[in-house]
């Protein structure tokens, strides 16, 4: 109820969903209604008022999206409402609020996704950038633009994948195809984008390692469409199975030594040790842990 003038803020009635929303209980809301206005965001405040106003004029319902700090937490809200007059002259509005931070949240990595694509799409070495129609219940794989980039991560002309997408996707290992399907999935349920890391055989016969993000988004039509980039990452990759195996090298060498191996930092905090040196000390890993070098050794070499 905002009075006759529409100055005024009294709620008459609200629905338990107050709690959820707004952390608020029904009779704190009914007692003063500023402790739900009060969330809107500052920015916000301005445009509700001014669709208020019109809809008090010309007494027809308005709609808005806006944001509010329950708690302090940044929240998305749309709310309609319809204006309507009582016979003591009073302006009434019957109105309903809904939750859309997942939507508008989906809504912004969509357009991140968008704006991050537009900018590599101009200069995108090692990479490509494509769009894919995957029909109302992802029944089919049309793509329906790919970058140049293509010839050099698949072999294959821009022409050729868009006439028959089956010859990208079947460069897709066999063991990697489950987690592409499942990420897809997953991706489009969410409508959120999907990242995936994949081998595929180039029709040279070398293995490339493939990083493809991709955001969906769907058409009037119900198909769903996919925005994405891929990135070739295979030196990356080499990179850190030679690291691995390196590691692997340097622990078993450090496993096998004969010599006791101890490091320490200069406050005599010990890091590591091999078998070598826990059985010359007799203690385990877990126990020099917690020790020093000073604890291990006898306190008339300690200023030595």
């Amino acid at each position: 109820d905002s009075g006759v003038d529409g100055t005024e803020r009294h709620f008459r009635l609200i629905s338990q969903g107050v709690e959820k929303l707004h952390g608020l209980t029904i009779a704190e809301v009914l007692a003063d209604a500023e402790a739900l206005y009060g969330q809107v965001h500052e920015d916000d405040r301005p445009r509700v008022a001014e669709l208020e106003k019109r809809a008090a004029e010309t007494m027809t319902p308005f709609a808005a999206e806006v944001r509010r700090l329950p708690g302090g937490a940044l929240r998305w809200r749309l709310f309609t409402s319809a204006p309507r007059r009582l016979p003591n002259g009073h302006l009434v509005w019957d109105g309903l609020e809904w939750d859309i931070t997942e939507r508008k949240q989906a809504e912004d990595a969509l357009k991140e996704s968008r704006t991050r694509i537009q900018a590599l799409s101009d200069n995108l070495p090692g990479g490509l950038i494509y769009q894919l129609d995957s029909g109302q219940a992802g029944e089919r794989r049309q793509i329906l633009y790919i970058s140049q980039g293509v010839e050099l991560l698949h072999g294959l002309t821009p022409e050729e994948v868009m006439q028959d997408s089956a010859r990208l996707y079947g460069q897709v290992v066999e063991e990697d195809r489950p987690l592409l399907a499942a990420r897809t999935v997953q991706a489009a349920k969410a409508m959120t984008p999907m990242h995936v890391e994949m081998r595929c055989r180039h029709p040279s016969g070398d293995i490339r390692w493939i990083y493809a993000c991709s955001a969906p988004r769907r058409m009037p039509n119900g198909h769903m469409i996919w925005d994405g980039i891929e990135l070739d990452i295979t030196e990356r990759k080499q990179a850190e199975e030679a690291l691995r195996k390196s590691e692997a090298k340097y622990r078993l060498l450090h496993e096998s030594m004969r010599d006791a191996f101890c490091r320490a930092d200069l406050s005599g905090r010990i890091l590591e040790t091999n078998a070598a040196f826990q059985t010359l000390v007799g203690y385990s890993q877990e126990e020099l842990s917690e020790l020093t070098y000073q604890d291990l050794t006898p306190e008339r070499w300690h200023a030595g």
